[in-house]
């Protein structure tokens, strides 16, 4: 018999390691988990990896939806008195439209 590891989905699952880890790219799908929500990230290459379900995560994306445009950075973790220490993440959002029209209202109040 020969025995072989089941890593199931795990693999599609971004997974930093170091502080200032980052994954960038549009969010092509949002999902309900037993464990919270999940956002699918597709990079410029392609790839498609989900973002773990941290609580702490979770509670900073909790506008993002479809098609935002997204950076979520690794910047440590804490303890957090239960145990299990804290994940913690800063998340970026470039939404469709919103920089255009800042510029055009810069743009605006200078002439």
């Amino acid at each position: 018999m020969v025995w072989q590891e089941e890593k199931g989905n795990m693999e599609d699952i971004w997974t930093p390691t170091s502080i200032n880890e980052e994954i960038v790219g549009k969010v092509v799908k949002v999902e309900s988990t037993n464990f919270g929500k999940q956002f699918s990230i597709e990079n410029r290459n392609g790839k498609v990896m989900k973002t773990p379900c941290h609580k702490a995560l979770q509670n900073l994306m909790i506008k993002i939806q479809e098609g935002d445009m997204i950076k979520v950075v690794y910047v440590g973790e804490k303890a957090s008195g239960k145990g299990n220490p804290t994940q913690l993440y800063k998340v970026y959002v470039d939404k469709p439209g919103v920089v255009s029209e800042v510029l055009s209202n810069i743009a605006k109040a200078q002439f």
